[in-house]
């Protein structure tokens, strides 16, 4: 029986259960109308009639039986340590660990997105466009969860948490490394417009580009198009506990030039 992925969550969740449901079952499906337009194949949230899917909804990476790269207790970075997420029983997630996953994991997920994920013509065309205007850079993910509702649920005290980890160390780390970085001109993507300007009014030595900000347009195709130049950059300055930059790093190859914040 195939998969279809279903639940909330933002563009590098949606993404990540995606990657789990199509290891598990090729003919697995996406609930997500928008994936037709990000996609080249656009069956891929189609469903055939009369056919059962299970559901999916995870943001982890699905780690397989066959993936003997990946040994019990190799979970270290998304574990309670820094107050974010747990590893499962066995400690075979791989969510979050960036360089220490093993590079023939990492060629698996890469494998994947290259034959069942390739980008829209709409996307190739938006993101040749960029490129072709402003050349070469090193790009930037802030994830300081400086957008989010911080009242209310669970999951909102989780942001609150989040935020302040941000501003207490990730801050002032993300401003370190980009004025560190031999690149001029830094993308940057973002959750936040004045974290953002806050980050730039300390690196005046940068050039700073964007693809979208708090006031455009932010639709999926956009959000996914931010996502692809991302992971353009010649170096990348990625948030630690963030999807959105794990995905982004996936779909440049798993660049080796990463630094975390």
């Amino acid at each position: 029986m195939s998969y279809i992925t279903t639940g909330g969550g933002g563009m590098g969740n949606q993404l990540k259960k995606f990657i789990s449901a199509l290891r598990l079952k090729s003919s697995s499906k996406a609930h997500l109308s928008y994936y037709t337009k990000i996609f080249k194949d656009k069956s891929l949230c189609v469903l055939d009639p009369g056919e059962r899917y299970t559901e999916l909804n995870t943001w982890r990476i699905m780690v397989l039986p066959s993936d003997i790269d990946i040994p019990d207790g190799f979970c270290k970075y998304s574990t309670a340590d820094k107050g974010f997420q747990f590893c499962d029983a066995n400690g075979r997630n791989v969510d979050h660990e960036y360089l220490r996953i093993p590079v023939s994991f990492r060629q698996k997920i890469i494998d994947l997105i290259n034959t069942r994920l390739q980008f829209s013509d709409m996307v190739n065309n938006k993101v040749k466009e960029f490129v072709d205007q402003h050349g070469s850079y090193s790009s930037v993910h802030i994830r300081s969860f400086n957008a989010d509702n911080f009242v209310g649920d669970k999951s909102s005290i989780y942001a609150a948490e989040r935020h302040a980890n941000w501003v207490g160390t990730g801050r002032q780390l993300c401003i370190d490394y980009i004025n560190n970085l031999s690149d001029t001109k830094i993308l940057i993507t973002t959750d936040s417009q004045s974290e953002c300007d806050f980050i730039k009014s300390r690196c005046e030595n940068k050039q700073f580009i964007q693809y979208t900000t708090e006031h455009s347009n932010r639709t999926h195709e956009n959000d996914f198009i931010d996502m692809v130049l991302l992971s353009k950059g010649n170096h990348m300055v990625l948030s630690t506990i963030s999807t959105y930059s794990e995905v982004a790093w996936y779909l440049g190859g798993c660049n080796e030039n990463i630094h975390l914040c």
